[in-house]
C-alpha cells in the first residue's frame, strides 16, 4: 500500500519488479503527471521551505546521519519536479473511482 508519493513509488516498484508484488493499493499516487495542475508547480518548495516542519525533525531523529537533510530535501524536489509519468508499456491499471 502507498499513499500520495509512497503510492507513485509503490506503484513504480510493482511496475519494474511485478514478481514482488501480489498486491497493490495505491491512495492518491500518481500514474502520470498530465492531470497535475501547472499552478501546483509554479513554486516549488526549497529545503527552507522544510526548515522546523516535523518532516525534518523526524529525518534528524531516524536518519542514520542526519547532517544529510539538505541532500535528502534537494533529491524529493529534483525528483518530484522531475516525474514525467511511468512509462506505458505493458502496464495494466484497474482504476477504480467511488
Amino acid at each position: 500500500m502507498g499513499y500520495s508519493l509512497g503510492g507513485t513509488i509503490a506503484l513504480g516498484m510493482g511496475m519494474k519488479y511485478p514478481s514482488l508484488v501480489q498486491k497493490l493499493v495505491v491512495v492518491s499516487g500518481e500514474y502520470s503527471n498530465d492531470g497535475i495542475y501547472q499552478a501546483n508547480t509554479a513554486n516549488e518548495p526549497t529545503v527552507q521551505d522544510f526548515a522546523g516542519t516535523q518532516y525534518e525533525k523526524d529525518y534528524a531523529q531516524l536518519a542514520p546521519d542526519p547532517l544529510r537533510w539538505p541532500i535528502f530535501v534537494g533529491k524529493l524536489i529534483q525528483m518530484t519536479s522531475d516525474f514525467k509519468g511511468w512509462p506505458r508499456v505493458g502496464a495494466y491499471l484497474i482504476l477504480i473511482s467511488v
